[in-house]
């Protein structure tokens, strides 16, 4: 059976060079992402015509974005994008946010994640497309899944229609191991300082191990090898 699947990346207010290292290695083997954006990134910029680029609100009090959802609406405006889809950071959602979000001329969401499961996208009740998430870097590595169950996820793919995969660019540079991991060095670092961390930075913190991203890229390049379809998430608009 053939899967058509898609991965996505949160940027996070990674740094330039993160972003640009994530990137390169989908470029590297003709993989398109769909990008949900935080903030101006000209990685970003610079590769709009071969990659889809949607928004990453964070509808929070402490938003680097705003300190309300109108500053958020605003600031999130001037950001470039070039399809309309958005996943908010942290999953945050609401009546008032699709409503917010479709006003800026959003038609699709990605905002329901859940635990491995494969689930289509339906036409959600703001009447946008949601589009579910199967598997989140973040969530695989919280609920301390076996780096090693390639397999299985492999054959999970193998059997859905649709896979939709979310990664983050510091988990896939970094490598991360567990979650616990990631978690002190975020605890430890400043909002400067992540998003500006240098070569020499990500060089001292990388794990070189088995992390995420080894699993990941194995997963990325079974699924290339058993003739699985990548897709980015105009494809899925384009059907409604």
């Amino acid at each position: 059976m053939t899967c058509r699947l898609f991965v996505t990346i949160d940027l996070d207010w990674a740094s330039e060079v993160v972003i640009e290292e994530t990137l390169n290695w989908f470029s590297k083997y003709k993989i398109p992402v769909t990008v949900f954006a935080t903030h101006d990134s000209r990685a970003i910029i610079e590769r709009m015509n071969t990659i889809e680029v949607g928004l990453h609100p964070y509808f929070s009090p402490n938003s680097s974005q705003g300190s309300n959802s109108e500053e958020i609406i605003e600031n999130l405006s001037q950001i470039p994008i070039n399809i309309p889809v958005y996943r908010s950071h942290r999953f945050l959602d609401s009546n008032q946010i699709r409503e917010n979000m479709a006003k800026m001329g959003m038609r699709a969401s990605s905002n329901v994640c859940t635990d491995l499961d494969p689930v289509t996208p339906f036409v959600h009740r703001s009447k946008m497309l949601e589009i579910p998430i199967a598997f989140e870097d973040g969530n695989f590595l919280e609920r301390n899944y076996d780096l090693d169950s390639c397999d299985e996820i492999t054959q999970l793919i193998s059997e859905s229609d649709i896979f939709v995969i979310a990664i983050h660019p510091m988990h896939f540079v970094l490598n991360t191991p567990h979650y616990q991991w990631m978690r002190e060095i975020k605890d430890s670092t400043t909002r400067m300082r992540w998003n500006n961390m240098t070569c020499d930075e990500v060089t001292e913190l990388r794990h070189s191990g088995w992390g995420i991203a080894s699993f990941v890229k194995q997963l990325l390049m079974r699924a290339q090898e058993n003739g699985h379809k990548f897709e980015q998430f105009s494809s899925l608009i384009m059907d409604l």
